[in-house]
């Protein structure tokens, strides 16, 4: 696995969610981070970058999905991110939450969030 905690899904429906992506793997292993690059007019299909806090993690993932999985219609395709991502370390807690804000780019840029829960959160750039 050569230290890679990050992977990159392929063959996903074209509008695949976070929810979706994160439900396959629930309660098995601690996700880092997920992006979506939405399918368009290149792509039919969407693909996700899935990055896990550990090694450990990413390989029980990869031990699982290596051979693809079904969601939706779709056969997805799973291969180790190309741009490989190390363990997360130094983060003040063994918890982690994801949370997803959609909304027009005035209400919802992350200046304006951040400066609406200045110091009730902490960010992390991925």
């Amino acid at each position: 696995m050569q230290h890679n905690c990050s992977f990159w899904i392929t063959r996903l429906l074209p509008d695949v969610g976070v929810f979706q992506i994160l439900s396959l793997i629930r309660n098995t292993c601690k996700v880092f981070q997920v992006f979506i690059n939405p399918a368009g007019p290149k792509f039919k299909t969407s693909a996700a970058k899935l990055t896990f806090f550990d090694l450990a993690g990413a390989i029980s993932f990869y031990q699982v999905t290596r051979g693809g999985f079904a969601l939706g219609t779709c056969q997805a395709k799973v291969v180790r991110n190309r741009i490989r991502v190390a363990k997360q370390t130094g983060l003040a807690s063994s918890r982690s939450r994801v949370v997803v804000v959609r909304g027009p780019k005035e209400h919802v840029a992350l200046s304006k969030l951040q400066a609406l829960l200045d110091g009730e959160l902490q960010f992390y750039d991925a």
